[in-house]
């Protein structure tokens, strides 16, 4: 289904893996369909954290199945969580947009020890992103998709730090912690990954 192509710039004759325009477009349908309506029910649901009761709480934490006769969630046959349908999409696509360097307007820089010059600076590393021009109305669409899941995270990690209700509220806030997780670490590889090579790396240093 992956076509393969060979980097003839590459210096090395290792075949890298390039997506096709149609599995461009799946993934893309997959943030359409399946993110986005996640994303508007989570968000629909921080409206009223205050006054969430036990099925409200469990529709943030998990996805259930309408019951039109009832007009409401239900509390039985729960699949997923909205937030982690969010967060699996995403943590399966640590490459699929290269992000540009960003001007940030507070940098919260301490100006007494800290100088701007001495900041970790931007790196392009050349991941294998799929999408890499910011010109590109799919870049765009992605980037719009990427920037409000983390917005929504925020939103939430927020709106549940203002209502909480002791352990009532303890997978919600591990639901949303392991969303911002993805958002901030899960980029050019996952977080996963990056875990089990780090170990490796210090098994063979020893």
């Amino acid at each position: 289904m992956v076509s393969q192509q060979q980097d003839s710039a590459s210096p090395c004759s290792i075949s890298c893996t390039v997506p096709s325009t149609d599995e461009i477009t799946f993934v893309l349908d997959i943030l359409d369909q399946v993110a986005t309506p996640a994303l508007d029910k989570v968000e629909s649901l921080l409206e009223t954290t205050a006054k969430w009761d036990n099925i409200a709480r469990n529709d943030f934490c998990r996805c259930g199945h309408v019951i039109p006769s009832l007009g409401s969630w239900q509390s039985y046959g729960y699949i997923t969580s909205y937030l982690h349908a969010c967060r699996s999409v995403w943590s399966g696509l640590p490459t699929f947009y290269q992000e540009q360097p960003k001007e940030v307007v507070n940098p919260c820089l301490n100006e007494d020890v800290e100088l701007a010059e001495l900041l970790v600076s931007h790196l392009q590393v050349k991941a294998g992103f799929t999408l890499t021009d910011p010109e590109d109305p799919r870049y765009q669409k992605v980037a719009e998709h990427r920037t409000r899941f983390g917005i929504v995270s925020q939103r939430a990690a927020s709106a549940l730090r203002q209502n909480t209700e002791g352990e009532d509220h303890i997978d919600a806030v591990i639901g949303i912690t392991k969303a911002i997780d993805v958002f901030l670490l899960d980029y050019g590889l996952s977080r996963s990954n990056f875990d089990a090579l780090q170990s490796n790396y210090a098994q063979a240093r020893e």
